[in-house]
């Protein structure tokens, strides 16, 4: 037995006493719980509980078996967002606001490193240099709520954790909602019963974790950025199982430090390159110097040679706190000329572009989500979230490239009141107190109740976790509240990202990545337009390039689709099959289990083969070399004796057709006016129609097809000349289709006549009949045949002819129509050579046809 805790049950309860800190001074009917008393009330009666480990049999059963609460599920339930348009997955105003002022600044910040950087003084990251001077916000309460014997990716799992919610906070007297947090699996079991469900879970408010929605981004990145130039900046740092757990993003805190160091690093380097051409910059530079002069003046600093040896957090205090005075030293219309030149470049280098969009899209709006969650900030965080859907629907992540789009649009439906919340920052939780140190609640579950709860485990065996289950959120809060107590854990915060080694450490790293990348060709001016390898060099394909530069674009394509198709339609409308983009990067294809699997037997049977000739050479007492077989024909496509290999016409066909699907048509397009149309018809297709059973002889068949073939197309299509094609082999030497029609006719069962008349009755299997090669005896041969001394032919008469022969060679056969011709000339002494006749002629028949007689 495992005890799993539920992250999802835990963070409910984050988020419903971040709801209740807020609520108070609201008065608000979403207020859940006071979780003050009730912690007094708990603690006070843990020691007993550790001391016997034992708990009533009412308490134990309403988490085993809790009553249903909930009621049957609902069938054939409507779709809640069909009033719906894409528009929500729009920006509004409000948040794009918020967004242009995040990104002004992180522009402003960038130049302040950068010039800074030039006077060798280090400052922090910029979520430490933002943060400081320190605020306060509203620190959050923690409570478990019960812990389950049960697997978390279930279900019923969910389904039992909402009743014993509903009954812990009395649904319908004590609350209306509740809103319910959890990883991508748990939020995909809960959109699914709201959707089962229906109105009977219309108090629960399903909400992803952000920090899950933060963990997918990485291998996105990771995806796209790590071939084409991350790769060999990640490698001068990290080695061995660091540097795996980097690329594969096991661990978020080591890919999420390396991306953010590697951004900041590309992003200096821009702003000189920029700087270098700038005419604006002297007058900002003027300013800035200015500003950090009096900075030095306040800490009796004379020179910039004297701040290595001055209290580094003093002076990082100084800076920080003076940032608002630093960043208006850079004008906006630096900044404006800062875009425009970042455009220009773009629009001459797709190199440029490519990572431009990884400085100032990709990333930015990762950066501005893990932001929007340090500071509680819900305008941000949902601009930032609506730009960056697009990247799981263009990268094929299944799970989430759902459920985003679904949130978003649920948000449309959420309680006004519980919206309100959101806005004041109830959506992320604060575990210090400090403003920029604020986790997504997802996260804070891992921060707080789990690492609690497993710290009160004292043995993992099965026995014990059995009996540890039930009352192990009291002994985790027993514990915890004895440690401080103790004095073991600490009354402030410790930020490690705020200390001198770790900033320091940061920057060597910065630096470095920057020494890396001014070797490069990043951000260099070139005629080189194409999107290649920044230190490579490579130059990467077309399909490579389309979709490196344009993945966005496709992702937003698929976006649209899902929501209205999927999201928005009706029930009753059938939405289209998705397919998968499989977006082609610098990477190299990854090598699948079966094609390794199929090299290892290629291998084996390369060994067994060489160990084979070795003994024989042992047996005959020949050297190796001389055992060596040439094939002139490769066995791809031939056999040992040359014989080549049956393909299927079919299936290159599909392929084809798949590739060029405007090229095949089913029916024939309008003809242009007042234009002479000619059309080439398959002339083997028509002779192999199988006659219908109402022609009798070989005269009611040439009708039929004559009519089909000749007569419909001039009328129809007023076509002035038609065209039949037939095969005709053996006409330039040996030809793999007749090695196919001799394997053919090894088993097929031919007709044969010994002589052929119009008046002939048609035989009783046509294609027996057509594939009749044979020489008979009286000299004539079948259809099929293609020798050339058949003499026992019908002679010509004025009425209509049928004359089968080989004499002929023409490998195209032509019908000849008048258009000027008269339908109600029935003399029938017309001379043959009447333009109004039509020859089909072939080397495989002739049929002499007579207008007179049509």
């Amino acid at each position: 037995m495992i005890v799993l805790f539920l992250c999802l049950l835990m963070v409910f309860h984050l988020k419903l006493n971040i709801i209740t800190s807020d609520i108070k001074s609201s008065s608000c009917e979403v207020d859940l719980i006071s979780s003050a008393v009730a912690i007094v009330d708990k603690v006070s009666t843990c020691t007993a509980l550790s001391r016997d480990r034992s708990l009533t049999c009412d308490f134990i059963q309403s988490i085993v078996n809790p009553d249903d609460k909930i009621g049957p599920s609902r069938s054939g339930q409507g779709n809640q967002f069909e009033n719906l348009t894409a528009s929500f997955l729009d920006v509004t105003p409000r948040e794009a606001a918020s967004f242009t002022e995040f990104t002004d600044l992180v522009h402003r910040y960038g130049f302040t490193k950068c010039l800074l950087h030039d006077k060798q003084i280090q400052i922090p990251g910029i979520k430490t240099f933002l943060s400081i001077p320190s605020e306060k916000t509203e620190k959050s309460d923690f409570t478990s709520v019960a812990v389950l014997d049960d697997a978390a990716d279930k279900k019923e799992t969910v389904l039992k954790v909402l009743n014993i919610l509903h009954d812990k906070f009395e649904i319908g007297k004590s609350c209306k909602y509740i809103v319910v947090v959890g990883d991508g699996k748990s939020y995909d079991h809960l959109i699914k019963l709201k959707s089962e469900y229906g109105a009977n879970l219309s108090w629960v408010l399903p909400y992803p974790g952000d920090w899950h929605i933060l963990k997918n981004l990485l291998p996105i990145f990771m995806k796209v950025y790590l071939d084409a130039g991350l790769k060999q900046l990640a490698s001068k740092l990290h080695h061995g199982s660091t540097y795996r757990i980097l690329t594969d993003c096991t661990k978020f805190a080591v890919t999420h430090r390396f991306l953010l160091q590697v951004w900041e690093a590309m992003l200096r380097y821009q702003v000189s390159s920029f700087l270098s051409v700038s005419d604006k910059i002297i007058e900002c530079k003027t300013s800035f110097e200015h500003i950090i002069e009096d900075i030095f003046s306040s800490m009796n600093i004379n020179s910039v040679d004297e701040t290595n040896n001055c209290d580094i957090d003093s002076l990082w205090i100084q800076i920080c706190s003076q940032k608002i005075e630093i960043f208006s030293a850079f004008s906006n219309d630096l900044l404006s000329e800062f875009t425009n030149w970042r455009y220009d470049q773009s629009s001459k280098s797709d190199t440029f572009s490519f990572w431009d969009s990884f400085i100032h899209t990709d990333f930015l709006n990762y950066l501005g989500f893990y932001m929007a969650i340090r500071t509680r900030n819900w305008e941000l965080r949902n601009a930032c979230l609506k730009q960056l859907a697009c990247l799981f629907h263009a990268f094929d992540k299944h799970n989430y490239l759902r459920m985003i789009p679904y949130h978003l649009a649920d948000l449309q439906n959420f309680p006004p009141d519980v919206l309100d919340f959101f806005q004041k920052g109830c959506f992320s939780v604060s575990i210090s107190g400090e403003n920029y140190f604020s986790v997504a609640l997802d996260e804070a579950h891992e921060m707080q109740i789990n690492l609690k709860t497993k710290n009160a485990l004292n043995s993992f065996s099965q026995s014990s976790l059995a009996t540890l289950t039930y009352y192990l959120p009291y002994r985790a809060e027993t514990l915890d509240n004895l440690k401080t107590q103790l004095g073991f854990n600490r009354d402030s915060p410790h930020h490690t990202e705020m200390t001198v080694p770790y900033v320091q450490l940061q920057e060597r790293n910065i630096n470095e990545y920057f020494s890396q990348l001014e070797q490069s060709t990043l951000f260099i001016s070139d005629d080189k337009k194409t999107l290649h390898h920044i230190f490579l060099d490579i130059n990467a394909t077309d399909e490579q390039s389309d979709s490196l530069l344009n993945y966005r674009r496709y992702g937003h394509e698929d976006l649209i689709n899902y929501v209205q198709c999927f999201l928005v339609a009706s029930s009753s409308k059938k939405a289209p099959p998705r397919r998968r983009r499989n977006l082609i990067t610098f990477s190299a294809p990854k090598v699948t289990v079966t094609k390794q699997k199929k090299e290892i037997k290629d291998h084996k049977t390369v060994i067994s083969c060489l160990r084979k000739k070795i003994a024989f050479s042992k047996f005959s007492n020949k050297a190796v070399s001389d055992l060596d077989q040439f094939l002139q024909l490769p066995r791809a496509i031939c056999d040992a004796d040359g014989i080549p290999e049956k393909g299927q016409k079919s299936w290159a066909t599909s392929v084809f057709k798949k590739m060029y699907p405007v090229s095949f048509i089913s029916s024939l397009p309008p003809p242009p006016l007042n234009t002479d149309i000619a059309y080439v018809i398959d002339g083997m297709f028509i002779i192999n129609t199988i006659p219908l059973s109402v022609h009798k002889t070989f005269l009611d068949y040439a009708r039929f097809l004559f009519d089909k073939w000749v007569v419909r197309p001039h009328f129809q299509f007023k076509a002035t000349e038609v065209h039949l094609v037939f095969d005709h082999p053996n006409r330039q030497g040996t030809s793999p289709k007749d090695i196919e029609r001799s394997r053919r006719d090894i088993s097929d069962q031919t007709v044969e006549f010994d002589q052929l008349s119009p008046a002939t009755d048609l035989p009783s299997n046509w294609r027996s009949f057509l594939k009749s090669k044979s020489d008979s005896k009286d000299g004539f041969c079948g259809p099929g045949c293609k020798c050339i001394n058949c003499v026992n032919l019908p002679d010509k008469s004025d009425t209509l002819d049928i004359s089968l022969s080989d004499m002929l060679s023409d490998e195209i056969s032509d019908v000849e129509i008048d258009d000027d011709h008269d339908d109600d000339d029935d003399d029938d002494n017309d001379d043959v050579d009447d333009p109004a006749e039509a020859h089909l002629f072939s080397d495989l028949d002739m049929f002499y046809l007579a207008s007179e007689d049509l």
